[in-house]
Formats: C-alpha cells, structure tokens, sequence
C-alpha cells in the first residue's frame, strides 16, 4: 500500500498573527522635588566625574576565586555576618570622628528636614559628613536619626550589594565575598567624602542623598 504525498504550498501570514513589535518602555521624568534634586545632584557630580557604580562589587567572577572554597559556611548566614561586619567598621570609622564634629553632626540631624537635605559643613568638618552619608547609604535610610534608632528591617545597602553574587558564590565563597565587602565599605566611604568635597566646592553645602551612591 502506497501512502499519497501531500505538498503543502507555502501561504501568506495571516494578518491576525503577526506579532506587533512592543514600544519602547518610556520612563516619565522625575515628577518629585526629591527626584528633582537627586536628578540635579547627579548632573553636578556627573561633571565632576565623581559618580561611579558603587554598586555590585565588579570582580565577581567564578574564575577569580581562591582555589580553596571557603566551604562549611552556611549561606544562610552570610546576610548575618555582612551586617555584623558593616556595622563594625562603621563605628570604627564613627569612633575615630573628632568629638566636636560628632555633636555637630546630632545636632544636624536633628534639624533635618528630607524634603530640604542641604546642611552647611564647614572644611574640617567634611570626614564627618563623609561618615553620615555612607552610613545612609549602608542603612538604606533618607533620615539620619534613623541611624541612632534600632533597626526594623536588614541593611539595604548590604543586601543591594550581595544580589551581585549568586547562591553557589554565596556558599562557598562568604569568606572572600565578607573580604571583599570590607573593600567595598572603604571605596564607599572614599567615595562619599569625594561626593562631600564637590558638593561643598560647587554649591557651600552638602545634600544628604544616599541615592547618589546607588
């Protein structure tokens, strides 16, 4: 028994089922005076070339690890330790701010208003509102006095910046990714005071945006 051959003649697309190419997501231009401000912000520094990615740290890479896996970690833990850790080194970095400039700074804190960030610094004052900043940044918070208050959620900061690895870097490297987030905090911190020093040489004063670091 011979099976006949069908020959299909090539047709048209139907009209019906052709996919319309999706337009191009349009993102609306800051509308709040805070979204005015950061957007203003960047402009500024971005002339300066101050801004950088402080995001993710950039070597993050399978193949730039040790050979030794610091394995016996859970990486469940690891969010733990790198809070513990930041905030170390952040009150160390606290600890070594000029008494004086330390009262300075509580006392701008409690005259801060979020929607007006700007506050006066004087020169010698400049590593101390480095400080402030980078704390924001780490915190994840737009208030300062919310530096001194017990926290109610992890450190935005850390958290932004451990998505950059995933979860097998996370087990079996937390040893060298805690190494590597104690870099980070101290390229921050340079960061924040270059941030300081353009900010106060550009306009006399100082805006309190932890987005700019984002």
């Amino acid at each position: 028994m011979v099976l006949p051959i069908l020959v299909l003649e090539p047709s048209e697309p139907d009209p019906e089922y052709v996919p319309i190419p999706r337009e191009r997501e349009v993102f609306p231009p800051p509308t709040s005076k805070r979204d005015k401000l950061i957007r203003y912000w960047r402009q500024i520094l971005g002339r300066r070339a101050i801004i950088t990615d402080s995001g993710r740290y950039q070597t993050r890479s399978s193949s730039g690890w040790t050979c030794e896996a610091m394995a016996g970690r859970d990486s469940s833990a690891l969010l733990h330790d790198s809070e513990h850790l930041t905030r170390l080194l952040l009150r160390r970095a606290w600890a070594k701010v000029p008494r004086r400039h330390r009262i300075m700074i509580l006392r701008a804190v409690r005259r801060f208003d979020p929607n007006k960030p700007n506050i006066k610094v004087a020169a010698s004052q400049v590593n101390a509102v480095a400080w402030l900043l980078a704390a924001m940044h780490w915190n994840g918070c737009r208030h300062p006095n919310a530096l001194w208050c017990k926290p109610l959620h992890p450190l935005t900061g850390v958290v932004r910046w451990l998505s950059g690895f995933d979860v097998v870097e996370q087990h079996e490297h937390s040893r060298e990714i805690l190494t590597k987030l104690a870099e980070r905090v101290g390229c921050v911190e340079l960061q924040c005071r270059q941030i300081v020093v353009a900010m106060k040489a550009d306009r006399k004063a100082v805006a309190l945006l932890p987005e700019l670091l984002q």
